[in-house]
């Protein structure tokens, strides 16, 4: 496989593990006021469909002719203290992750990644020759929980920088939808 083609999907296999979230489970109140959280801690599994990114040019014209509508499976370890989550995402064939933290509430859960494995992808080539590099900026995920079923979407910003000269050259946006059960 040639050598961009597997920063590429090193580079789709981060995106999938930063989608991955928490979500499912029954709840319980506190009170006649409180709202009732679910209870999602656990081990979940997941599915991310890959979508569009857009922004820093020719890295996502090359990421949505050759990632959109893939699917990569990831598992989710999740800890929940009330209202509060964290856990970790773990890509099943890459084995990258993220940690995060987050809040969870009767129907919605929503989380930021606070460390993941890969931050940075030097030397992505994108199709029309341009070299350029990645520098993770933010990782966020929110959706709904129904049960033990989660849905929701994660948006990632990535600075990109021209690999030969380092000046900035955009921001890269990209989208994921995940689908989970426990």
């Amino acid at each position: 496989m040639h050598g961009s083609y597997r920063l590429m999907f090193l580079f789709v296999g981060f995106l999938v593990l930063s989608s991955a979230c928490g979500g499912g489970g029954g709840g319980g109140g506190g009170g006649p006021t409180a709202p009732s959280v679910a209870n999602i801690a656990g081990l979940w599994n997941g599915t991310a469909t890959i979508g569009d990114a857009s922004g820093c040019g020719c890295v996502s014209t090359t990421y949505n002719n050759l990632a959109r509508g893939s699917q990569l499976a990831y598992t989710d370890q999740i800890t929940q203290n009330g209202s509060s989550i964290t856990g970790r995402t773990t890509h099943n064939d890459t084995g990258l992750w993220c940690d995060y933290t987050g809040t969870v509430s009767s129907s919605s859960w929503s989380r930021n990644a606070t460390q993941c494995n890969v931050t940075y992808i030097a030397g992505f080539r994108c199709s029309n020759g341009n070299w350029r590099d990645l520098s993770l900026v933010a990782l966020t995920d929110q959706g709904t929980v129904s049960g033990n079923v989660m849905t929701g979407d994660t948006a990632e910003t990535w600075n990109c920088f021209n690999s030969s000269t380092g000046a900035g050259v955009g921001v890269l946006t990209l989208r994921t939808s995940l689908r989970q059960t426990r």
